[in-house]
């Protein structure tokens, strides 16, 4: 079996490296690591797989790979792991079955009432209108998805394109009775940075939705969870709820950025320190990162609004301004988080440079002192003939006097001009 983590799709959110056991011989040993540079897998037969998620489709070790590394790159270290050839093609058959029925990561049609009913491919290319409102949920990092969209749908070639495109930005556009919607949700999964946005890419009309990701999205499973509390009625009533999971989840990380401001500008009064332009650095990259694509989210809400789609009823229009009246304050605030973090930052610099400032004083001041103190001794030190107090014996102590003397009239002075 392997141990492993959450999903990820790039180097910075990658989950935990998963550790490889092999199940034969003595109990489970750990036999290797698998470092993303150095890729040296010992799978072991993977013909059983549990059933874990509901809708018959095997959730495990190579499943779990899959979601992370490209099936070429798990393909290629399980035929060099050095197993038993009979391992190797099982596992390599059982890849290449998970790897093209895995680019649907889900299919599911609502009815009026109960639970929705999850479909296989053969059963969407069968669907129609009358079965009820098909979601089709697809993962664009398989190599089979360009094909399984071209064959199962009728989509327009540019609508196939967004569906599939790699670096997106929120936007939304109205083809005839459909409409392209490109939305962005915060990063929540295991290890991964929430302000790593993960895109959902949709094709909505009357009766289906199809939808893709290149990474897992917590909001998607929230959407198929409400319909249990309250059944879809339309694909509006779906987007609907989709906008507003996406938008519910990114509350809690602006909410969070707003406590850390909040502490910062605490500390910035109280304890002011060095260290905290790290923690000013990263919050104000984080509030960044959330407005490049929060900005474009709350256009392309706001646009769909005036759309004229036939089965967008007022009512979810009306829902639809909600939720974007709260991505509207969602981005206000990430403008005021960065404002707030501009002025904590110049607090911060205003303190530094008053410490540094006491420091220069100090130090001023001490040569001030000892400025008239270096002179007299360096004069008087020079060795030529003709030097007063010689030859007398009470030379030294009357110098020494003469000295502390002067610093005493030096500190009058310093503190009657209120220098020191």
């Amino acid at each position: 079996m392997i141990a492993h983590g959450g999903d990820g799709a790039t180097d910075r959110s990658r989950p935990p490296l998963p550790v490889l056991f092999s199940e034969h011989g003595q109990g489970k040993q750990p036999v290797s690591i698998w470092p993303r540079e150095q890729l040296r897998i010992r799978i072991c037969s993977m013909r059983s797989v549990p059933f874990a998620d509901g809708d018959s489709r095997a959730v495990g070790p190579l499943c779990s790979l899959l979601r992370f590394y490209p099936w070429s790159e798990i393909r290629t270290n399980i035929i060099t792991s050095g197993a038993a050839p009979k391992y190797i093609a099982a596992d390599l058959a059982f890849g290449e079955r998970y790897q093209m029925s895995e680019s649907l990561i889900h299919a599911r049609v609502f009815g009026s009432s109960g639970r929705p009913r999850s479909l296989s491919k053969d059963e969407v290319r069968a669907w129609q209108p009358g079965q009820g409102l098909l979601w089709a949920h697809l993962d664009a990092r398989h190599e089979d998805t360009k094909e399984w969209l071209k064959t199962t749908t009728d989509l327009p070639k540019v609508v196939v394109s967004a569906l599939l495109a790699e670096e997106t930005r929120p936007r939304s556009y109205a083809i005839g009775d459909g409409l392209l919607l490109v939305l962005r949700g915060v990063n929540l999964n295991p290890g991964a940075n929430p302000e790593d946005m993960v895109s959902i890419r949709l094709w909505v009309d009357q009766h289906r939705v199809v939808s893709t990701c290149r990474r897992h999205l917590l909001s998607v499973g929230d959407v198929v969870t409400s319909h249990s509390e309250k059944p879809i009625e339309s694909t509006g009533d779906l987007l609907v709820r989709l906008t507003d999971r996406l938008t519910e989840r990114m509350s809690d990380v602006i909410d969070d950025l707003d406590e850390v401001v909040a502490k910062l500008e605490a500390t910035v009064l109280d304890e002011p320190d060095v260290s905290m332009r790290s923690a000013l650095a990263d919050l104000r990259r984080d509030a960044i990162a959330l407005r490049r694509y929060l900005g474009p989210q709350r256009e392309a809400l706001g646009r769909l609004q005036g759309e004229a789609l036939p089965w967008l009823v007022d009512f979810d229009r009306l829902r639809l301004r909600e939720v974007h009246d709260r991505v509207t304050r969602h981005v206000e605030d990430l403008d005021a988080i960065r404002e707030r973090a501009v002025v904590i930052q110049e607090e911060l610099n205003n303190y530094l440079t008053d410490q540094v400032n006491k420091r220069m004083y100090v130090l001023s001041v001490v040569a001030a002192l000892f400025l008239p103190l270096g002179f007299l001794t360096g004069l008087l030190g020079v060795n030529v003939g003709g030097i007063p107090g010689a030859d007398s014996p009470y030379g030294f102590a009357v110098f020494g006097l003469i000295l502390v003397v002067l610093v005493a009239f030096q500190l009058w002075y310093f503190i009657r001009r209120h220098w020191f």
